[in-house]
């Protein structure tokens, strides 16, 4: 399911690519961005604030930033 397949993200982040942390973007305006912010909220992503050092740097008003902390204790 949806959730396995964020573990398989977190774990390729953390381990091939040596990150300790993923950002998903996306546009404000999609229809579906209520359901999407929900369930990663409950995966451990929190809102990250435009203009935030890790925001990136093509971010607008228009897009909305979440993060989530790698946390070697969270993996399975």
């Amino acid at each position: 399911g949806s959730k396995e397949s964020f573990l398989h993200l977190f774990e390729f982040a953390e381990d091939e690519l040596q990150r300790s942390h993923v950002i998903a973007c996306f546009n404000k305006n999609w229809r579906a961005k209520v359901a999407l912010v929900r369930t990663i909220m409950l995966l451990g992503f929190s809102m990250l604030a435009q203009g935030r050092k890790l925001a990136p740097a093509n971010a607008n008003e228009k897009t909305l930033c979440m993060l989530y902390i790698i946390d070697a204790c969270t993996r399975t």
